[in-house]
């Protein structure tokens, strides 16, 4: 869980791309979210939103897809 609010950190020149960081209990991640069609690789659902999330503390990288309810 976060343990502060996530800061959003726009692209200076894509308005498709932005930077999170969120710090946690267990360290902080860092992504990049991009607004583009993207598959989870394990159902025939496509989503608009693609992240890669980097952990601080082993450099391990995390990729995703999900799409927002209104």
């Amino acid at each position: 869980m976060p343990t502060d609010p996530p800061v959003n950190v726009p692209s200076m020149n894509r308005p498709d791309r932005s930077g999170v960081i969120v710090a946690t209990s267990q360290g902080s991640l860092r992504g990049i979210v991009r607004r583009e069609t993207c598959s989870d690789g394990m159902s025939d659902a496509l989503y608009g939103l693609s992240i890669d999330l980097f952990t601080a503390d082993d450099g391990a990288i995390l990729s995703g897809c999900c799409t927002l309810a209104r």
